[in-house]
């Protein structure tokens, strides 16, 4: 049975449908506009809103769309319990997918929780207070050797995030905390590629936001570390300009604990012994 935009209207109607029919669905979503369009269609209640995340796998513009679409405060409400239930729930998935104990928490379920975590993570990316704290759990479970095989799509996850909130100083600040834990545990090819893809989103943090002490110092660890495990991205790194900003945020943070991050990251760089590079740099 072929399904329809003009099968939603009805509040009634649930959105959970057979297989052939989701699949035509699936190619509805691919359209621009079209969660835009479901939510006029339908009553805003806490069970329509996870029938819309649950649709998520098959919106290819998902992220895109979600920023498109104008709610009214009724339509605010259980978008925001949505997210509230999702933070509340990640030191919980957070604590299973990096447990030592593998008796209470088998690897199916820690799998099953990574999913999760990625899949909540993808549905409220709209909201910049709950990326910051799943970029923080993110941070968390990326320590842990099990997400060795998820790190590529940890790093999309990343950029997706810096890309939608880009005047967010507190996302990009928390972005570069997630890939500085992930540089140690990420050693293969494809792994290694994506990180260097992510080097210039890194120094434009440095150069936004390199203002803030906190925000430069995690922006230098995660270029360090990104080197120290891969020395090919070295070359990215200058290439990226990061050089002469780092110099230049030493004059501003002189005294701080990002001073001494960015002199290891100097040093890293090749420039042990050449002093002159930066009395005599032409940064301002």
């Amino acid at each position: 049975m072929a399904i329809g935009l003009g099968t939603f209207p009805a509040a009634e109607r649930p959105l959970s449908v057979d297989a052939v029919a989701s699949q035509y669905i699936g190619l509805i979503l691919q359209q621009v506009d079209v969660l835009p369009v479901l939510f006029r269609c339908l009553d805003a209640t806490q069970w329509h809103v996870e029938e819309l995340c649950s649709l998520m796998p098959v919106c290819k513009q998902w992220c895109g769309e979600i920023k498109r679409v104008v709610v009214d405060w009724q339509w605010l409400k259980p978008l925001r319990t949505y997210c509230a239930l999702f933070v509340a729930e990640i030191p919980l998935l957070v604590d299973s997918i990096t447990s030592s104990d593998w008796e209470l928490h088998s690897y199916n379920t820690r799998l099953g929780n990574i999913e999760k975590f990625y899949g909540k993570m993808r549905a409220t990316m709209w909201d910049v207070s709950t990326q910051i704290k799943a970029l923080q759990g993110m941070a968390q479970i990326l320590h842990n050797v099990l997400m060795h095989n998820y790190g590529n799509r940890a790093l999309c996850m990343i950029r997706t995030v810096m890309n939608m909130h880009t005047h967010s100083a507190l996302i990009q600040k928390e972005s570069c905390r997630a890939i500085a834990s992930m540089a140690f545990n990420f050693d293969n090819a494809p792994s290694r590629d994506a990180q260097g893809g992510l080097i210039p989103k890194i120094v434009q943090v440095l150069c936004r936001f390199g203002g803030d002490t906190e925000t430069a110092n995690h922006a230098v660890i995660a270029l360090y570390n990104i080197m120290d495990m891969h020395p090919i991205n070295r070359g990215l790194v200058v290439e990226a300009g990061a050089v002469p900003l780092v110099l230049r945020f030493m004059r501003l943070h002189q005294d701080t604990t990002f001073f001494h991050t960015s002199t290891s990251f100097l040093l890293k760089m090749g420039l042990k012994g050449t002093g002159g590079l930066v009395e005599g740099s032409s940064t301002p």
